[in-house]
């Protein structure tokens, strides 16, 4: 055991004391350091679990949160029930988005004149689509920015701002197509996309996750609504424009409305650039000109019409009949009463038997004494009739430049 002296201060008196350097544990050195810092000189060198070289300031007392208002508790609530029951609410929505659309078809049966609001309707709904892509983007880029709460606020006041202006359209044309598409003459296919179009603007969900996510589909639905407006808007403000003048027209602003969502300014600046834009537009309008005979004659419609034996003095029918028997007649006639706008286009009657023409007639109209309506007729001798003559025939009421108003059928028997 090997013992040596050291001298312990204590105050000011000073002792001799034996340290056994055998049982005396050195504190090792922290790692990282060489050497043994001093030790301090009158106080406790001891460790403590809070080294006052160690503190940190304290800051201020927390303040006691105050008790909520009824206001906050209720809007607490409220938004409580409704994140639980949010796809309720969407669908109580579309309900209520289908019923204002019913009511709007209402509102247009009462006059073809107010079709001209449709023109801000449109105004309107292309701007808000335009700005929407250019402040939210598409697809992944849209749902970065609305993950802000203000860009959440201003994505969700302009869809619903677009969706009342589609649906008000869509539904206000409804009823005018209804009347001027004919399925048995098969031009019924725009009626059907235009309803189809109208209740995906009633669905919540569909529509800004699917139409305003996309520039393509978005583009797609504008043109195809500008084209359902521009077949009614455009007689409206130029009421002696015939049909198919308004149908081309139509198909060209539908046309370069698409194409312009997606080409930049700088590209139409360019002789190439604008060769190729009215290049694709006429493509399209040419398309429609050979197709045109699938297209109703929107806003012209048959008010009143059918097939008979006999005309009185008025120029109406007699009797007006759905078959007849072979032998019972001499002359059949055709009488169509036909709402229109203005005196843009010329009829004829085309007289089919199963499909293959008996006679294209040109008609004069008449007076019906209702103001924008007219009567047109014509008659088929029964000599014209083929062999043999039983089965089914029908009567069109068509445009000179093909396009079909209205169909009448009515059967021969034995």
């Amino acid at each position: 055991m090997t013992k040596t002296e050291a001298t312990e201060v204590d105050g000011s008196e000073a002792r001799t004391v034996l340290v056994d350097v055998d049982r005396t544990l050195v504190d090792p050195l922290p790692r990282g350091h060489t050497s043994r810092p001093p030790p301090s000189l009158g106080g406790d060198d001891s460790p403590t679990m809070e080294p006052a070289t160690k503190r940190r300031p304290r800051g201020p007392e927390p303040v006691a949160a105050r008790p909520p208002t009824r206001l906050e508790e209720l809007r607490d609530v409220l938004g409580e029930v409704a994140q639980r029951n949010q796809k309720v609410f969407w669908w109580l929505h579309t309900a209520y988005a289908l019923g204002l659309g019913a009511f709007v078809a209402t509102f247009a049966q009462k006059g073809f004149e107010r079709a001209r609001l449709l023109t801000l309707s449109l105004g309107v709904a292309w701007v808000l689509v335009v700005l929407f892509f250019r402040f939210f983007g598409t697809g992944r880029t849209q749902d970065f920015i609305t993950a802000w709460p203000g860009a959440r606020r201003r994505f969700f006041v302009m869809s619903y701002l677009m969706k009342n202006l589609f649906q008000g359209m869509l539904f206000f044309l409804l009823p005018f197509y209804y009347a001027s598409s004919s399925y048995d003459a098969q031009t019924s296919g725009v009626f059907v996309l235009l309803g189809a179009c109208a209740v995906l603007s009633t669905l919540d969900l569909v529509f800004d996750r699917v139409l305003l996510r996309f520039k393509l589909v978005a583009s797609a639905f504008f043109a195809i609504t500008l084209f359902g407006c521009a077949n009614l808007v455009i007689p409206s403000l130029v009421p002696h424009t015939p049909v198919l003048l308004t149908l081309l027209v139509s198909a060209g602003l539908s046309a370069a409305t698409f194409l312009l969502f997606h080409l930049p300014l700088e590209v139409l600046k360019k002789p190439l650039g604008i060769g190729a834009f009215l290049s694709i537009v006429s493509l399209g309008v040419g398309a429609v000109y050979l197709s045109r005979e699938a297209f109703p004659a929107v806003p012209l419609f048959i008010a009143d019409g059918g097939v008979g034996t006999g005309l009185r003095d008025d120029g109406t029918l007699t009797v007006e009949v759905r078959s007849v028997r072979l032998g019972s007649f001499d002359t059949l006639y055709a009488v169509t009463d036909v709402d229109l706008v203005g005196r843009g286009d010329s009829f004829v009657h085309v007289w089919r038997k199963d499909g293959a023409l008996l006679a294209h007639q040109a008609l004069e109209g008449s007076a019906t004494g209702k103001r924008g309506r007219i009567r047109l007729a014509s008659r088929l001798p029964v000599r014209a009739l083929p062999k043999p003559a039983l089965g089914r025939y029908t009567v069109d009421l068509a445009t000179v430049s093909g396009q079909v108003v209205g169909r009448i059928d009515f059967d021969v028997k034995e």
